[in-house]
């Protein structure tokens, strides 16, 4: 994903920060994590957003009695 310009976007539209998924066909691949969230956190911050919350689902699926994938979800407030 080009951080950059989703930053630039984001704060264009007028948005505070942005929501993040790190999941297969998401904004950042889980084999990716460790180099692109801390990247695309800069790149917000320099355009002063934030990164409201990043989810996740691991690598592991785990089914619950639903039958839904069990994620997290880490929400970052000020």
């Amino acid at each position: 994903m080009e951080w950059q310009r989703l930053a630039q976007n984001v704060k264009q539209l007028g948005f505070g920060g942005v929501d993040l998924k790190v999941r297969p066909s998401e904004h950042v691949l889980l084999e990716r994590a460790a180099e692109d969230l801390p990247n695309a956190a800069q790149k917000n911050l320099d355009t002063g957003r934030l990164i409201h919350r990043i989810s996740f689902i691991e690598q592991s699926p785990v089914t619950l009695n639903s039958g839904k994938r069990q994620h997290s979800t880490f929400s970052i407030s000020q």
